[in-house]
């Protein structure tokens, strides 16, 4: 599976679960014998659970005594469980009712696949399980689309039309230098909908935010604030990916998009910048971030910043996980921002 920025591997367990519902191995993600990776582009951490190492199968139809029929994710942070997948494997047994363990009560779904390949759990999507090769996700960027207007000293102007060195409207630190433009264009394959731009309609943000349709990447982080963030995690500011959002009234994928050219814009720090009058993040030089970025660009950003430590950034808000905000953020909640 995979977690974002901000989620935490000790919240969450991966249960393996026998025809009769009887949990047979519990094993958290902090667990040494998980392989962990990074995945540069889309800032997420990678969990690879090997039924080779833990000593068990999930199998089509019902096995035996090391032979699973589900498995299940739960998030066990809370006073109360909250199992996020639960899912039975083929044609044997379905529907499993979890008689004990982290899931118990929690009734599985059946799945039919391919299972030749790995079962792929919060990678892009968290409620919607892949059948694939193992590797990291699909590579993410954190970036405005044409046209969007950042909110100047001196007005607002479409982010194409700002250059290196334009002073533009912070949150936190007043005004601020462009140190770096990045802008990218991507095509996309009819069937690829991974990369394509999230929209926010107008008034979506409450309090009339954003002011004209907001469209930004995927993992571009948007500033909850008020009781959507208090209400959610108890926070009284935090930044969500945009598209941990998409379950809210007025804010979509934009599926039918065919290509985008998104814009990163880079400051000293990471800050809250203002795009059609809504608070969003500029680009994090984390080290994902960094290592997503063309090798010019790398070169670029060691020039421009020859004594930049990314270990000493830090984010201009907590960073909230796109599997946790998805879970989290509510309806009622949201439109009382």
């Amino acid at each position: 599976m995979a977690l974002s920025p901000g989620e935490d591997p000790a919240d969450f367990l991966v249960s393996t679960y026998n025809q009769n519902g009887s949990v047979n191995l519990d094993i958290p993600l902090t667990d040494p014998g998980i392989t962990v990776s990074f995945d540069p582009a889309s800032d997420e951490t990678i969990y690879l659970i090997s039924g080779a190492t833990y000593g068990f199968l999930l199998t089509d139809p019902n096995g035996g005594a090391n032979n699973n029929e589900a498995v299940a994710l739960t998030d066990v942070s809370g006073p109360t469980n909250v199992v996020i997948n639960f899912y039975d494997i083929g044609g044997g047994t379905t529907e499993i009712v979890a008689t004990n363990g982290a899931a118990a009560g929690a009734t599985s779904t059946n799945l039919v696949g391919n299972f030749g390949f790995s079962i792929q759990f919060n990678q892009p999507d968290p409620d919607t399980p892949v059948f694939a090769t193992t590797s990291p996700g699909t590579a993410q960027v954190v970036c405005f689309t044409t046209g969007t207007l950042i909110e100047t000293p001196s007005g607002d102007f479409p982010v194409e039309e700002l250059s290196v060195g334009d002073l533009v409207t912070t949150a936190n630190r007043g005004a601020q230098p462009v140190r770096m433009i990045v802008a990218r264009c991507l095509g996309f394959p009819e069937d690829d909908a991974e990369l394509k731009p999230i929209e926010f309609k107008p008034g979506s943000l409450g309090n009339g935010l954003p002011r004209r349709a907001l469209c930004v990447s995927p993992q571009h982080r948007i500033l909850l604030c008020n009781n959507a963030a208090q209400e959610a995690f108890g926070l009284g500011e935090c930044l969500v990916p945009a598209k941990a959002l998409t379950h809210l009234p007025g804010i979509r994928k934009k599926i039918g998009c065919r290509s985008v050219t998104y814009y990163h814009l880079v400051f000293d720090q990471h800050e809250i910048v203002f795009s059609e009058g809504a608070p969003t993040e500029s680009m994090f030089l984390g080290p994902m971030a960094c290592q997503s970025l063309p090798s010019e660009c790398q070169r670029e950003l060691s020039m421009i910043f020859p004594d930049h430590d990314i270990r000493s950034l830090q984010p201009a808000r907590p960073l909230i996980g796109a599997g946790k905000a998805q879970r989290s953020v509510s309806r009622d909640g949201f439109r009382e921002l």
